[in-house]
């Protein structure tokens, strides 16, 4: 599982540019997740941790909000439940699209959060801000280590599902 670049917060409009618009690049992002969901599956299931793995792709770049949610079961019954989404807002004229992600690994046996992160509005004390993660049960927010996708559910299998099923 390799590292990718650091979450993206938010996308703003540059209407001098030529890039796709800030709708087109949050879908692409959402994108990005399905293609590393699908490039992971196999070795995951080859390592015999995961009974499950949901990871469909968005319908449409013309939703409001773009939502996407994917979900990882392990056999050992953890669940890693993700959604990525942005919601557009408009400022003086310009589209900025505003992301909010988390990813949570939930134990369903005892009804509770075993880890998570996310990049909800706490206040910032430390360098990873905005993400952050929540130890049990979404505990204070922490700095975090983990600064995408690929690396978050490394973490989860390394330091989580692999030593439970010892």
């Amino acid at each position: 599982m390799s590292a990718s670049l650091p979450l993206v917060t938010s996308i703003f409009e540059d209407k001098n540019s030529k890039m796709p618009t800030p709708q087109e690049r949050a879908y692409l992002l959402l994108l990005s997740h399905v293609l590393f969901l699908k490039r992971i599956s196999d070795e995951l299931r080859n390592l015999k941790i995961v009974s499950d793995i949901h990871f469909p792709i968005p319908l449409s770049q013309e939703d409001n909000p773009l939502i996407y949610k994917a979900r990882i079961e392990f056999t050992n019954d953890m669940v890693l439940e993700i959604r990525d989404f942005f919601i557009p807002h408009k400022c003086d004229d310009e589209i900025i699209m505003e992301r909010k992600f988390s990813a949570y690994l939930i134990d369903p046996l005892r009804k509770g959060v075993i880890s998570g992160w996310d990049n909800e509005d706490h206040d910032p004390k430390f360098v990873s801000w905005p993400l952050h993660r929540h130890a049990t049960n979404r505990g204070p927010p922490l700095e975090s280590k983990e600064q995408s996708l690929p690396e978050i559910v490394t973490t989860v299998v390394t330091k989580y599902v692999i030593p439970s099923m010892r």
